[in-house]
């Protein structure tokens, strides 16, 4: 897993009744019921109680902590806040596994973990779980062609990652290769996984395909996900600096950028440009909101498809694009950077602005406080005062862990396989949370100097990336500066009042499956051209006619019949 797919430092909604909600979280009875028939199911082993406060207790500690280290979200896909961790408390009452070999396969972006004959952690974790965790870890760049290696072999891994934004395992999905996991899912079914059960109901409904759950969802905050560009980062200690508020329309972000690339923020005679990092031109997803664009996509009321580049809200990003580019605010190496060197960079004041996943904010702040401690790292809310902004909602998760169908169809099997994904889900601040994030205390983690617990190089080593199937609805808690999450939690707020979904989600197109790689390097070429005044603004017609004739006319085609098809409009 990457940096933040188990972080804490990632936002979720939870209001304080959800919080005691999970405190008191509980199976239904002593046995799971069927959830398709088989076999009859057998009775679970009771988990070791693991040794917390008293649950009236904890009940208390959230009650009265509400507004002084525990602030609610409040609203739809709003995260709640924490500056103090509350009491941990148990989420899983019973012992997941039957002691059988559980076979997985997961990406790893580091290092992989220290072999289980030299890993106290995981052999711990075996135990813990009862079950004989194989697992293997796949680099990510080779994970498509591994993958469907993998799935095709005659015993396939039993829980699997599957990278959904890839064709190769939407392909697998129309295919059959993995189970529908809707009776199990949804429902009653749900209620038997309570740490699934608090996976938000936007993101289930996000993460389904063509209507059905093929996998539970690692779920990320609904602003956008970490491999998105959904969120405009920018140095709020500088504009402070420089008398900037927040652009309340693109004159003013315009007037904004001009001042950044203009002035000298860092006083130390530094040169910087107001936008760095990834250009992402033609897909600058807080000017495509600033100008009113879809996100992504736009359904008609005849049902018929239309793709942002196509409305007129695009060309007026555009155009403005080309403005910001003519006026020379952006960083030279915007048009080739990649997403290290974009962090890298915005990390060491080379700009002021760049785009990224929500996911990525907290530790941005962290480490661009590591180079300069007065550093504010905040989200930039996209505003016009013509009404034209539609902010986009994210989907609410990165990657999902489905069950291949060569692997197992048993349903008592695939519910023993769900368990040991409700108990890879623990919501942060669990017990079970504690030992998946931190492994075993004084082997693994240490408490440091503020009282905070951290990982030890054997740790890292140890937990590494062993559990990257699946992880906590996460929520907004940062211990290098408690209250940091506060006004960042305020910008969330903001962000997402009125935001737009994409329709796409979940959709079916064969053609775009094939075809969306080698398209969108046409749309990016062209668009590049574009801004960079290579070419007039009359082309991107011309671009839109080459990207509709090379298969996006037939992508629009193919998803307004699979949306038909899976919303009955």
């Amino acid at each position: 897993m990457n940096e933040e797919t188990r972080s804490h430092f990632v936002a979720e909604i939870y209001s304080r009744r959800r919080f005691l909600q999970l405190a008191t979280s509980t199976t239904i009875g002593g046995t799971l019921l069927a959830a398709c028939g088989g076999s009859v199911p057998q009775p679970l082993k009771t988990a070791p109680v693991a040794t917390t406060l008293p649950q009236a207790q904890i009940d208390a500690s959230a009650t009265a902590s509400v507004g002084k280290t525990y602030f609610p979200g409040g609203a739809l896909h709003v995260p709640d806040a924490y500056t103090a961790p509350p009491p941990a408390f148990q989420s899983v009452k019973w012992v997941p596994g039957s002691g059988k070999k559980v076979r997985a396969f997961e990406v790893f972006y580091a290092t992989p973990s220290v072999p289980k004959s030299q890993n106290k952690y995981w052999q711990t974790l075996d135990k813990t779980l009862n079950v004989d965790w194989e697992v293997t870890q796949v680099v990510s760049d080779d994970y498509d062609t591994k993958g469907t290696v993998m799935l095709n072999s005659s015993s396939p891994a039993e829980l699997m990652l599957i990278m959904d934004s890839d064709s190769v395992f939407r392909t697998a999905m129309q295919q059959g290769a993995f189970n529908d996991l809707t009776p199990f899912l949804s429902g009653d079914g749900l209620k038997e996984f309570p740490n699934l059960a608090h996976i938000a109901p936007s993101i289930w409904e996000n993460s389904k395909y063509q209507g059905k759950i093929y996998g539970v969802p690692r779920s990320r905050a609904e602003l956008g996900n970490v491999d998105s560009n959904n969120v405009l980062m920018y140095r709020k200690d500088w504009a402070d600096k420089l008398g900037l508020g927040v652009p309340q329309n693109p004159d003013e972000f315009y007037k904004m950028m001009v001042t950044f690339s203009k002035s000298d923020p860092t006083g130390k005679g530094t040169k910087v440009w107001g936008f760095g990092g990834r250009a992402y031109f033609g897909n600058n997803a807080y000017l495509l909101a600033l100008f009113g664009c879809p996100n992504n996509w736009r359904v008609e009321s005849n049902g018929s498809f239309t793709y942002f580049i196509e409305t007129d809200e695009f060309k007026q990003a555009l155009d403005f694009e080309r403005r910001l580019w003519a006026a020379g605010v952006y960083h030279p190496d915007a048009p080739i950077a990649n997403n290290k060197q974009s962090k890298t960079g915005f990390e060491s004041g080379k700009y002021a602005t760049y785009l990224d996943g929500f996911g990525a904010t907290l530790n941005e702040q962290r480490r661009t406080t590591a180079v300069d401690p007065k550093a504010e790292v905040r989200l930039l809310v996209p505003y016009n005062n013509k009404g034209k902004v539609a902010r986009r909602l994210g989907s609410g998760y990165l990657f999902m862990t489905g069950i291949p169908t060569q692997a197992t169809t048993d349903p008592e099997r695939i519910k023993e396989l769900l368990r040991i994904l409700d108990y890879l889900t623990a919501p942060v601040f669990s017990v079970e949370n504690n030992f998946l994030t931190y492994g075993i205390d004084g082997w693994d983690s240490q408490v440091g100097a503020k009282g905070q617990r951290q990982l030890t190089d054997k740790g890292r080593n140890e937990v590494g990336e062993l559990i990257g199937l699946a992880s906590a609805p996460p929520v907004l808690y940062y211990p290098e500066d408690p209250h940091y999450v506060i006004p960042l939690q305020d910008d969330v707020r903001k962000s997402v009042q009125g935001a737009i979904p994409d329709p796409s989600w979940g959709l079916s197109s064969v053609t775009a499956d094939k075809l969306t790689s080698s398209l969108q390097k046409t749309l990016t070429s062209g668009f590049q051209r574009i801004v960079r005044g290579q070419d007039p603004l009359s082309a991107v017609a011309d671009v839109v006619k080459q990207w509709q004739a090379q298969g996006g006319t037939k992508i629009k085609q193919e998803l307004a019949e699979s949306y038909s098809k899976v919303h009955g409009k």
